[in-house]
Parts: structure tokens; sequence; C-alpha cells
């Protein structure tokens, strides 16, 4: 881990105002992290590569992280302040299970989560359910539980162009 320096920061921001949003959170990932691939970055859960995005940012601003949010109601602004420790603490002890399973009918489904490469393979979709569907597709693998049974595959699955090992 190297230290963060506010040169760095400013650095590294600079040398990604030409990236997309998503280009730029990798790229301080990947100046935080220099013992880490640009690949191996990009395979860190979304969860994951938030929490290091928090961690930046706590090293470069300190620990208190202001914000606002509008009233549902009336549109007024509501301010607030949180700790970035805190927040870390509370996503440190929550349980990320990488990967659901389950099965339905002769099918057993496993799903992993999301990922900065799931994400950018969605930016070149024509809409938000095109979008949707290359990330279910990216993270969700199908295999037939017993091979010699021929139960169809159902017509109504959204993410039906997913390769089914048999």
């Amino acid at each position: 881990m190297i230290p963060h320096r506010s040169s760095w920061l400013i650095r590294t921001w600079d040398e990604g105002l030409d990236r997309n949003p998503l280009g730029r959170a990798l790229s301080m990932v990947e100046c935080a992290l220099p013992e880490a691939s640009s690949a191996d970055i990009a395979a860190l859960s979304i969860a994951e590569r938030d929490r290091e995005l928090l961690r930046i940012r706590g090293r470069a601003f300190g620990d208190a992280m202001r914000g606002y949010l509008p009233c549902a109601s009336c549109g007024e602004r509501l301010e607030f302040e949180t700790g970035v420790s805190s927040l870390l603490n509370r996503l440190d002890g929550e349980q990320t299970r990488p990967h659901a399973a389950w099965r339905m009918g002769n099918f057993l489904f496993s799903m992993r989560m999301a990922n900065s490469a799931d994400l950018a393979a969605a930016t070149t979709a024509a809409d938000a359910r095109a979008a949707r569907k290359i990330v279910i597709q990216s993270c969700t693998t199908v295999q037939r539980v017993d091979p010699a049974c021929d139960e169809p595959e159902p017509e109504d699955w959204e993410f039906q162009s997913i390769t089914i090992e048999k």
C-alpha cells in the first residue's frame, strides 16, 4: 500500500479526467494497490472496490465525510456528517457471500458478485435492460444436474443466452 499524499491524489485524478467514472475509480484503486494487476482490480467485487475507495478517501481527506440528501417531501437539503472509519467498520463487519447457488428443476445456478469488468461490459449496452442482461450473464453459470434428463429449458428466463453446460 502506498502512502496517500495530496499530490498523488491530484495526479491520479487528473490522469483519469478523460475516463468515465468507472475508469477513474479503477485508476485510484490501481495507484493505491500497485502490487495488484489491472485485471485483479477489475475483478474485485463492487463492494471490495468501494471499500478500497473509502479507505483512499479517508487517508486523503480525513475521517469526517459530509454530505446531503434532499427531503423527499419538500426538496430541502438535509445535511449530515459521518465518519469513514465507522462506514468501513460496518462494511467490514458485514458478511458478504462470494456467490449464491440454487437449484431449479434439473438446473443448478451459481451467481457471483458483480465486478468492475462486468460493469464495463454493460456500458456497451443499448439500454438499461440490455445492460442488466449483460451483468446477469457475466455473473451467472448454469449446469444441468442430470445430463440424461431431457427437461426443457424454461422459456421465461431473462438470461436465456447463458450457456448451459451439459
